[in-house]
């Protein structure tokens, strides 16, 4: 998956570009920085956003919410999301959650 996502980034759009608007009016970008580097979970917030050029902006990540998960910016980078087998840990242990009644 990881490769069909870098190709079709690669193809479409160079490195660090938008392609995107928030519904807040702030730009989101493909996951790619400085040549091709992906974005890891440290990098954003738990919004996925994060300051570029001096302005706060969310970034595309191969790690949930993958756009955006709330209107940022956020904080606490040891939060992340509990409906995802994917999602974007900085500094945190996973723990899966055991579904009650399934």
């Amino acid at each position: 998956m990881k490769e069909y996502i870098t190709g079709v980034y690669t193809e479409k759009y160079p490195y660090r570009s938008v392609f995107g608007i928030s519904k807040d009016g702030r730009p989101i970008y493909t996951p790619f920085w400085d040549n091709g580097k992906l974005f890891d979970d440290c990098a954003v917030d738990i919004c996925n956003g994060m300051e570029i050029g001096g302005h706060y902006s969310y970034v595309a990540t191969l790690f949930h919410p993958y756009t955006m998960g709330c209107f940022g910016p956020g904080s606490n980078l040891e939060i992340y999301q509990e409906c995802s087998t994917n999602p974007r840990l900085c500094n945190v242990e996973y723990v899966a959650k055991e579904i009650v009644g399934a």
